[in-house]
């Protein structure tokens, strides 16, 4: 009982670390994906007095 105690005491942290990995690895792909709609944003009020320049020829 013992030794299952110390296996699973040791996968538990084994997760728990994997987790936390996991947790930082979300955190940064949504700080990427706020960061590239922020520019496709930019882009598209770039884009918008071109097209009304252009339809205005």
């Amino acid at each position: 009982m013992k030794d299952e105690y110390t296996k699973l005491t040791a996968e538990r942290k084994t997760l728990n670390q994997r987790y936390l990995a996991l947790k930082e690895e979300v955190k940064e792909a949504k700080k990427i994906r706020k960061s590239v709609y922020s520019i496709l944003r930019q882009e598209q009020r770039e884009q918008q007095p071109r097209r009304a320049q252009d339809m205005e020829r």
